[in-house]
């Protein structure tokens, strides 16, 4: 199941990375596929439960390079979290390129396209930074965590989960 990357992300830009956020807002924007929507609707859910104001929510048709009103509402708002559940490699590279015009501070997710040689090709050093996870979602039940120290030798909780 797909559930399980939002919640990791959440976790992970909140709790694990050694960074103080300077707000409780994020933007949540993704592709109109079922892999984005799940993906955006668990991240959504952990906000919410979590007290975070939901500025942006905005889906757009799968393969869309144009993201001019969705940044307009980000840089007025600067939200502390921009989680894109931005799957199409032509969509997250737009977006990064458009985003760069312009940034604000804040921490930048996407979901699976950083993994394609081609997004690193074409955003170059410009992909610095940029949070994401793909492959799978660790669950912290009892059996993975002792998987992970019997094969790392150490705790999981020193380990960064993406």
């Amino acid at each position: 199941s797909e559930k399980p990357y939002g919640p990791n992300a959440f976790e992970v830009m909140t709790k694990k990375l050694p960074y103080t956020l300077p707000n409780k807002k994020v933007a949540i924007l993704g592709g109109d596929i079922t892999y984005d929507l799940l993906i955006k609707a668990s991240f959504k859910e952990i906000c919410l439960k979590n007290g975070w104001e939901v500025i942006l929510d905005d889906t757009y048709p799968y393969g869309n390079t144009e993201f001019g009103a969705q940044l307009a509402k980000i840089r007025s708002e600067k939200p502390s979290i921009i989680f894109g559940c931005i799957t199409s490699c032509d969509s997250s590279v737009a977006f990064m390129n458009q985003f760069l015009t312009n940034p604000t501070n804040s921490l930048i997710y996407i979901q699976w396209s950083p993994a394609s040689p081609e997004f690193i090709k074409l955003l170059g050093n410009r992909a610095n930074g940029i949070l994401w996870q793909t492959l799978l979602a660790y669950l912290p039940t009892p059996e993975n965590k002792k998987w992970v120290e019997e094969k790392t030798g150490r705790p999981e909780q020193i380990l960064i989960k993406f």
